[in-house]
Formats: C-alpha cells, structure tokens, sequence
C-alpha cells in the first residue's frame, strides 16, 4: 500500500515505514472518499513523526572550529612572553581557521581568528629575531670581557 503522506511502498502495515504517518485501510479509504472533512479532520494532514526514527543531528565542527582559531589567535600573543608557544599557537590558529571559514554562520570568527593569528605570528618571529639579536650581543661582549682578563 503506498503511503499518501511521501509516497513510500508499504506492505502489509497500518503506518508507513517510512515517516511513520498512518496508512489508510481500503475499506477506509473508500469511506473517506465519500466523506467531507469535519471541522476537527484537515485533508492531507501531516503525520507526527516516528518515535522510533533516528535525530538528525547537526553538524558543528565547523563552528567549533572557528571557535577554537579566534581563542588560538588570542593565545598567540603569548608569543610576547614565549614566542615559542606563540608561534605554535598560531599556526594552529590559522590551519583552524580555513576550515571554520565553511561555516555560514561562525564565518566571521573565523575571520578574526585569521587575522589575529597572522598578527601573533609575526610578533612572536620579531620577539625571537629580537631576543637572538640581544643574546648574541650579549654573548659578544661576555667573550670580549673574557678574553681581557
């Protein structure tokens, strides 16, 4: 029996397997055919779900994503501090934020997390450029100091 509801092939069943809504009988169908609907019946009434049918869940990596490289990017400025852990931080930030840029709704974070990985990133190579410079000077005048006495 074909389900008026979505169309599905049913056999042999009083509810469709389909969408759960519920089959008409034939002897059914045919009283319904000559009866007009009441005030409490609606023609082509849509059936309430099946109980039994799996949740369709969404998908919100992509979200989670842009989340995740917005709060990396933050983090990246640790690279004052440490610019090892800035740098880590931010290229992490930055591969996040391409894929959370699928997202439509969290695109603008992404963005953001883009924007301010790059910014981290290259404050934590300058404070490491910065900080070889100043310990090789430093070294420098250590070995110069040393080779006086």
């Amino acid at each position: 029996m074909k389900c008026s509801y979505c169309g599905t092939e049913n056999s042999n069943t009083t509810n469709c397997v389909s969408c759960g809504g519920q089959l008409p009988q034939e002897n059914q169908q045919a009283q319904q055919n000559n009866q007009q609907p009441t005030q409490f019946q609606q023609p082509n009434q849509i059936p309430t779900p099946n109980p039994y049918q799996p949740m369709q869940m969404q998908d919100n990596s992509a979200n989670s994503f842009a989340i995740a490289s917005l709060v990396l990017g933050l983090c990246g400025f640790l690279g004052l501090c440490s610019p090892i852990i800035g740098i880590i931080c931010s290229i992490i930030g930055m591969s996040l934020s391409v894929k959370g840029k699928t997202s439509p709704t969290k695109a603008g974070l992404a963005k953001a997390g883009l924007i301010l990985s790059i910014i981290a990133l290259v404050l934590s190579i300058g404070n490491m450029i910065a900080g070889f410079l100043l310990s090789a000077s430093t070294i420098n005048e250590m070995l110069d100091e040393l080779s006086r006495l």
